[in-house]
Order: structure tokens, then C-alpha cells, then sequence
């Protein structure tokens, strides 16, 4: 693995979000991390490392994408719980996923929206948009996702709903795609970045499954490395994904998600009935199903 010691934790105003931030000059394409792949938590180093929980829990049928991925980092933060895991003095020895998910143990959740609109005043702030029906059914989905996991993989029962909610999200805010191969990959350090539509650095994958990043234009002493969280992404999909908007100004597209409840005889007058039960993301420019 390689960090470049250029490359630190901390914030910069206005927004002070903690992310990693230039000790010192960067040059344009200078190489800031290299992270490989045995050091990733990926679906295929979960199937390499919990063989048993990948047979019973691989296969469910769930609403919630890569159940098997959830539930075992679920499971790891559940053990580290146990364990009395403590960020500040780690264990001697540890494994570095123990070492990445114990620093994700007391990550806080509570502001994305799959929670906060299950809270009374948020939730009235934002009816009647269609992200409050999108939070009920990330919690039902969740919920039922739960309850198969622990009914397929007993030995997984000492997973909290709460516990299990947590991993969910720790996957879907902090993961990376690798375009037709690797879906939701935990990649240390990296993880750490924040989102700019107009970002300093950019990362990929090697061809031997590598993860790199590297500075797009030349970075001073003291800003923030930032990569891209996608630039075609709406306020609506990085509120939903992520938990915050940019300025409207540097949104690059807008979106609205359309569920059947919403708008039943639009949905029977031109959509095929096997579409009936099918969300839509409506977005300027394409229509997502």
C-alpha cells in the first residue's frame, strides 16, 4: 500500500467536513494513493473470507443490494463491538479490516436521510417530496433484509438492526464501483475523500485491480484533495446517496423519483403493466428504471 505523506486528515473552511487535505505541493498526475487489492473489502474477498456466511446469506432475495457484504461487515463491527474495541489504542497485531471498520465503529448515520426523515420534524420539513416515501421503503427493505440474514445465517444473530442499518449505509456512502467488475469496494483511506464537481484528483482501478489516485492539476499546501462522487449526480440523488447538496448553481442535472403510489393513472396509461410496481428516476437529459 502506498499513502503519499503529502496526504492528511483534516478540514478546511467554509464547510470544515473532515476529509484529507495536502501537507505539502502536489504536482499535476502526482500519485497520492495506491491501495491493492488484497488490502479492499470487496463481494470477492468476503466470499474468501466467510465462506459459510456467503452460502446461506449469497443467495437471498432481498431488496437491498450485495446482502452478503452488508452482513459481514455488520457482523465484524458487531464482533469489534464485543471485543471493546477502541480507535485510539487498537489491538496489537490487528488486521487491517479490523483496523479500517473499528474506525468506522461510532461513525454517525442519524443526518442521512434513510433515518432523519423517520424523525417527526424533518420529515414534515420535507413533505410531500417523494424522499420521505423513499425512506420508509429503505426502512421496510432494510428491516425484511434483517430478519432474512438472521433467519439464514443463525450465527449472525448477534447483529443489531441498528447495527446492520450502519453497515448499509457505511457501504453505500464510502464504497467505489469498478465498471463491470467490482460493485461496492471499501478501499481504506480513499474513503475518506469528499465530493467536488470540480475535483482536484480522480481515482480508478489498475489493471491488476489496484486502487489509484492521483492529482488532476497541481494542488497547494493546505487545500483539500477532492475526487468526483459523479458529476451527473442531482442534489436529489447525492441527498439520497450521501446526505447533503451542493449549490444549486453547480447542480449538473435535476431528478425526481416517481413511485406508483404517486401517480397511479400516468403509470397505467403509458407504462406496460409488468412496470406497474417499478420506481422511476426521472432525471433531465434519460429516465432511469
Amino acid at each position: 500500500a502506498y499513502v503519499s505523506s503529502k496526504v492528511a486528515r483534516g478540514s478546511v473552511p467554509p464547510l470544515d467536513v473532515p476529509g484529507l487535505v495536502a501537507r505539502a505541493p502536489v504536482a499535476e498526475l502526482e500519485q497520492l494513493i495506491r491501495m491493492p487489492a488484497e488490502l479492499q473489502l470487496s463481494m470477492s474477498k468476503v466470499k474468501e473470507q466467510a465462506p459459510e456466511l456467503a452460502a446461506t446469506v449469497g443467495g437471498l432475495d432481498v431488496r437491498i443490494e450485495c446482502p452478503l457484504v452488508v452482513a459481514f461487515v455488520a457482523d465484524r463491527l458487531a464482533d469489534l463491538e464485543g471485543r471493546g474495541w477502541c480507535r485510539q489504542c487498537p489491538e496489537d497485531g490487528a488486521e487491517v479490516l479490523d483496523l479500517f471498520l473499528g474506525m468506522q465503529l461510532s461513525e454517525d448515520f442519524s443526518n442521512m436521510p434513510h433515518l432523519s426523515l423517520l424523525r417527526d420534524a424533518p420529515r414534515r420539513l420535507m413533505l410531500p417530496s417523494p424522499e420521505v416515501h423513499n425512506a420508509d421503503w429503505n426502512q421496510a427493505a432494510l428491516r425484511e433484509a434483517h430478519a432474512a440474514v438472521l433467519e439464514a445465517a443463525p450465527a449472525c444473530r448477534r447483529i443489531s438492526l441498528a447495527r446492520f442499518v450502519q453497515a448499509y449505509l457505511l457501504l453505500l456512502t464510502r464504497t467505489f464501483d469498478r465498471a463491470g467488475s467490482t460493485r461496492h469496494c471499501l478501499v481504506p483511506v480513499a474513503d475518506m475523500m469528499n465530493h467536488s464537481f470540480a475535483p482536484n484528483a480522480y481515482w480508478t482501478f489498475s489493471e491488476e485491480g489496484d486502487f489509484v489516485v492521483k492529482a488532476v492539476k497541481p494542488v497547494q499546501a493546505g487545500e483539500e484533495l477532492l475526487i468526483s462522487y459523479g458529476r451527473e449526480k442531482s442534489n436529489v440523488r447525492l441527498y439520497r446517496t450521501y446526505g447533503f447538496t451542493v449549490p444549486p448553481a453547480l447542480e449538473p442535472c435535476c431528478s425526481v423519483r416517481v413511485w406508483p403510489s404517486m401517480a397511479r393513472e400516468a403509470y397505467r396509461a403509458y407504462l406496460p403493466k409488468a412496470a406497474w410496481r417499478t420506481s422511476l428516476d426521472l432525471e433531465t437529459g434519460r429516465v432511469d428504471a
